[in-house]
């Protein structure tokens, strides 16, 4: 338990700095008018990362109590999390446009900002799915691993890119983080499971026609 705790605490630990240190960057090299203004982009970003954060939650404790060691059920829950947040992204992107009109001229560039970190919003979104497959066996020391060259890599792009590029390259340096911890994750799921990408990640036809039927009717699986 002690073992399993520490590797917990080292992946969530380098979480915790990857999503703050850009912020504290920005404000140590731009000012506190221009972090301001990527405090707002980051926090909508955050905000649509809560979804597949409470459906991980909700998955984790499913994965414990029945095994699934081809990661079947992590697949299943994986896709529709992606379509899920596929929409949601695509929303989000036009609704960016909009944020400046609620917090005023001074705040024109969070749209830009937004939009550069959607990519790797989406991405972290899967990647805390997939990764419950792992948490729930014991967690590998791969995936703390993971975080902390994760950790590295954001660090140096943050250091190198905010200077020049101020809050966007904030956002790049993130986005850039977050692709590169799902495709770590998703790799190694692959690997461990045999179960390809594509069923993780496209929902299937019966799925989306389940899905839109369920939406019209305000309900799901009945």
């Amino acid at each position: 338990m002690i073992h399993y705790g520490i590797k917990f605490h080292v992946s969530t630990l380098a979480g915790i700095i990857i999503f703050r240190a850009d912020l504290l960057v920005v404000n140590h090299f731009k000012g506190a008018a221009e972090a301001g203004v990527y405090s707002v982009a980051s926090q909508v970003a955050l905000m649509l990362m809560l979804l597949p954060g409470v459906i991980a939650t909700l998955l984790f404790p499913r994965l414990t109590r029945t095994p699934d060691e081809r990661g079947e059920k992590t697949c299943i829950v994986a896709r529709h999390t992606a379509f899920v947040m596929l929409v949601i992204c695509l929303i989000a992107a036009p609704a960016a446009f909009a944020l400046p009109l609620l917090y005023g001229a001074r705040f024109a560039d969070v749209a830009a900002q937004l939009l550069i970190l959607l990519p790797g919003a989406y991405l972290i979104g899967l990647e805390s799915v997939l990764v419950q497959h792992f948490n729930a066996v014991g967690l590998p020391p791969a995936i703390p691993l993971f975080w902390v060259v994760t950790l590295a890599v954001n660090l140096i792009l943050t250091f190198a890119l905010v200077p020049t590029f101020g809050a966007r390259g904030a956002a790049l340096a993130s986005t850039i983080s977050y692709t590169l911890i799902f495709m770590l994750v998703a790799i190694y799921f692959r690997a461990r499971t045999g179960c390809p990408l594509t069923d993780a990640l496209i929902l299937r036809g019966a799925e989306l026609r389940e899905l839109l039927a369920a939406g019209r009717h305000g309900s799901y699986g009945k």
